[in-house]
C-alpha cells in the first residue's frame, strides 16, 4: 500500500514539474509587460487577467459584487485549482 501512495504522489509531483515548465515556457514567449509605477495613495489598476485551471475542474467568471467588478473561482468537492493570473513589472523607482 506504502507503495502505491509513493508512487501516486511521484506521478502528482512530475505533473506539477511538467505544469510548472508550460507555464514558465509560455511567460518566456510573451513580451514583456508595460512597468507599473505605484505611488503612495494613489490607486493602481491592473488589468489582462488571465483564468487558469490548474488541477481539476474549475469555474472561473468575472462578476459584479456592489457594483465592483470581481473574479470569481468556484469548484467542486473534488481536488480543484483554479487561479487568475497577471503579469506585471514594478518600477524599480516606484518602490519605497
Amino acid at each position: 500500500m506504502e507503495r502505491v501512495k509513493i508512487a501516486e504522489r511521484t506521478t502528482n509531483f512530475l505533473r506539477r514539474i511538467s505544469q510548472r515548465h508550460e507555464h514558465v515556457a509560455k511567460q518566456l514567449g510573451q513580451p514583456e509587460p508595460s512597468r507599473i509605477r505605484i505611488e503612495s495613495g494613489k490607486e493602481v489598476q491592473l488589468t489582462g487577467w488571465e483564468p487558469e485551471v490548474d488541477e481539476g475542474a474549475a469555474t472561473m467568471e468575472k462578476q459584479t459584487f456592489e457594483d465592483r467588478s470581481v473574479l470569481y473561482v468556484k469548484t467542486g468537492p473534488a481536488l480543484s485549482l483554479g487561479v487568475w493570473r497577471m503579469r506585471a513589472l514594478l518600477d524599480p523607482a516606484a518602490i519605497v
